[in-house]
């Protein structure tokens, strides 16, 4: 009787067990319970003179041995490595924070301090060394970090996807963050800092796609030779890439530059001061936008720039500008312009102002619903070797210029064509509305000069003859009596 009720006890609890087994056991790889050790549990000091290697070594493959996902924690200290760490999937490193937990190379081998293998955060920690991290798996977070590095902050050189960077301050580096080597897709770059940069701060120089850089402040860029980076904030040679709200304030070349095949959208940034006069990259100018690239840039704001640095604020072969303003910045060359605004100074008396709107606009590109004041000239069209300049210039507002339109062209250059639209627009107070006069002695081709109203202009329209049998238009302007 008691080995059968016994029995039957064994059975019904060999039953609940089961059941309760089955439901419980059965994990996934996500629901794995997560590690965390301290690097001084396995012999690291932290002390700045100890070499720590072995201790962070043994660390990590305390982890990595048990295929579990887990953390490696640095307290507060000054660590010392001599060798890349590799960091296994699923393994984030933290410490205490970026100011209290530092980790650093001696050496000055041209290899990371980690090699992230994927699918983790680094957080809270310094890091010196000439180079840093090298990403080379999907899906990282670096986080609340703070990288110095004679070299490369963070070398991208692995094709990877899913990279983060936010709210980490790269100080001293040479390349803030190279993505060169082969492409990346779908990096964000966000809430960062660069400062004191020798190289550039960011450059993507491979076939990338689908980077945001976005809420991050560049400044000071030092970098004074060609040998040591061209000295750029962000510099681009790929595709899908936005800059969003950034900062860029003395950068020593351009702050953005496009070119080759690139594709950027530059929305609500602020510039001041790029394109330090002695150094020897080329164009100066807050944007370049070279070559076959394209940029849409919106809504940006380019600042008078202090003595010393270039007054141009977007120089660009290709590009949309929408809704930006320029206080005492010109712009030039090839681009399409709606909705913008030019501010010279309006302390400097007529026959004295200084800059200019926007030069040479080429054939097929329009300058549209903009305003210009107090400039030498509003919009100045240029010339070129060959083939026709000029363009379109609609429904603008010039005040206080000394031009509001007017050509710049040579005797030289006369026969290389021409085919200026001057129409819709508004010319109040200025020394001369319109001025498209011959080049020497050579008659004048084609251009319109339509629907314009003047309003206490000084000469409204100088206009020189034309050759016969080319188009001529000048119809419909009005003089306003004040």
């Amino acid at each position: 009787m008691f080995k059968n009720k016994f029995a039957a006890i064994l059975l019904c609890t060999f039953i609940i067990i089961t059941t309760l087994g089955f439901s419980k056991v059965i994990v996934t790889a996500s629901e794995i319970v997560s590690l965390e050790v301290n690097v001084k549990q396995f012999g690291a000091k932290g002390d700045g003179h100890t070499n720590d290697t072995k201790a962070i070594l043994n660390a990590v493959k305390s982890i990595s041995k048990t295929k579990s996902k887990g953390i490696v924690f640095f307290p507060t200290g000054d660590y010392i490595v001599n060798t890349t760490i590799t960091i296994p999937a699923g393994v984030s490193v933290t410490g205490d924070s970026r100011d209290s937990t530092i980790i650093k190379r001696l050496d000055t081998k041209s290899t990371a301090i980690f090699n992230l293998k994927g699918n983790q955060i680094i957080r809270d920690i310094a890091f010196k060394s000439r180079i840093n991290l090298y990403p080379s798996g999907d899906d990282i977070t670096i986080v609340d970090c703070k990288i110095s590095g004679t070299s490369q902050g963070i070398q991208n050189a692995s094709t990877i996807k899913g990279l983060t960077v936010s709210n980490t301050l790269f100080d001293g580096c040479g390349y803030g963050i190279l993505s060169n080597k082969s492409p990346s897709y779908d990096t964000t770059i966000s809430d960062c800092n660069f400062i004191n940069s020798t190289a550039d701060d960011i450059e993507i120089n491979s076939p990338s796609k689908r980077f945001i850089i976005e809420n991050c402040n560049f400044k000071n860029n030092v970098s004074k030779s060609i040998s040591s980076g061209f000295g750029i904030g962000v510099a681009v040679h790929a595709k899908e890439i936005t800059i969003n709200n950034c900062n860029f304030l003395n950068i020593a070349c351009q702050a953005i530059h496009c070119e080759d095949y690139s594709e950027v959208t530059i929305t609500t940034c602020t510039f001041k001061n790029s394109g330090r006069n002695k150094h020897p990259g080329n164009p100066h100018s807050d944007i370049a936008v070279l070559s076959s690239a394209k940029a849409n840039i919106s809504d940006c704001v380019f600042l008078k720039s202090d003595s010393g640095y270039s007054v141009i604020g977007i120089y660009s072969n290709n590009s949309i500008i929408k809704g930006c303003k320029f206080y005492e910045k010109w712009c030039g060359y090839s681009s399409n312009y709606y909705d913008c605004e030019f501010y010279g100074d309006e302390a400097l008396a007529a026959g004295s102002r200084l800059g200019k709107g926007i030069d040479s606009p080429s054939a097929q590109k329009i300058v549209s619903n903009c305003k210009f004041s107090n400039l030498s000239v509003g919009v100045e069209f240029g010339y070129l070797a060959a083939g026709s300049y000029g363009g379109t210039v609609e429904h603008c507002v010039f005040t206080n210029c000394d031009s509001g339109t007017a050509s710049k062209r040579t005797s030289t250059m006369i026969y290389a064509g021409a085919s200026e639209v001057v129409k819709n627009n508004l010319f109040k107070s200025c020394i001369v509305g319109v001025s498209l006069p011959n080049g020497g002695n050579a008659p004048r081709r084609n251009y319109t000069v339509i629907n314009n109203l003047f309003s206490s202009c000084k000469s409204d329209l100088i206009l020189g003859t034309y050759i016969p049998g080319y188009k001529r238009l000048v119809s419909n302007n009005l003089k306003i009596i004040p």
